[in-house]
């Protein structure tokens, strides 16, 4: 019935199921909370705002259209979202010495549902099983450039994660190892995770 209008606006994902839209904002700063100042706080010594790391990421917005409300993140470098689901993964980047990567499961009804607690040096290509019970990504914990990759798998009900493979596999031909162009993808029933 009307109209919303987005400023600032990099890409925007709509989901399948449910009443929301998720959009990359330009920039990674959050917009800072409007508070009347008392006349002595003008006078005091002002706190270093800035964040003590690097990123390659911007504001992710959630905004549910019904209601206006929406949720800002920011840091955020990628998002997925599952098919025929409120749910959605999104990868958050800081880089102090080293880059750190943490994937985070969103739901457009809900704040966030899980996150997931190792940080990874990249995470690579995820994929929803498809009743969105469980996701599988690949993942490096590696600092150095020519990274060892590993394949897990993710219950989102148990809120468990589990290392499939790893970079060095044995038997298999070299070429068809693990590394960060390598997607995993599920069978129709989900039984089974592929890779290639």
């Amino acid at each position: 019935d009307s109209l919303i209008k987005i400023p600032k606006v990099k890409s925007f994902y709509i989901p399948e199921k449910g009443n929301a839209v998720i959009y990359f904002q330009e920039g990674n700063k959050l917009p800072e909370a409007q508070v009347k100042k008392k006349w002595f706080q003008n006078f005091r010594k002002k706190k270093n705002t800035e964040p003590s790391y690097e990123s390659d990421g911007n504001v992710l917005v959630h905004l549910i259209p019904s209601s206006g409300k929406s949720r800002k993140t920011k840091d955020v470098k990628s998002v997925k979202l599952a098919p025929k689901s409120d749910y959605f993964l999104y990868t958050k980047h800081q880089k102090v010495k080293v880059d750190s990567f943490q994937l985070i499961l969103g739901n457009n009804g809900s704040n966030t549902v899980w996150t997931l607690p190792t940080k990874y040096n990249h995470i690579g290509d995820i994929a929803f099983n498809s009743n969105a019970t469980a996701f599988a990504f690949t993942a490096s914990m590696d600092t150095a450039d020519r990274k060892l990759y590993q394949l897990f798998y993710a219950d989102i009900a148990q809120k468990k994660v589990t290392q499939l493979l790893d970079t060095v596999i044995a038997g298999l031909d070299s070429s068809l190892a693990l590394n960060e162009f390598v997607e995993p993808y599920f069978s129709e029933n989900g039984n089974r995770i592929f890779f290639g």
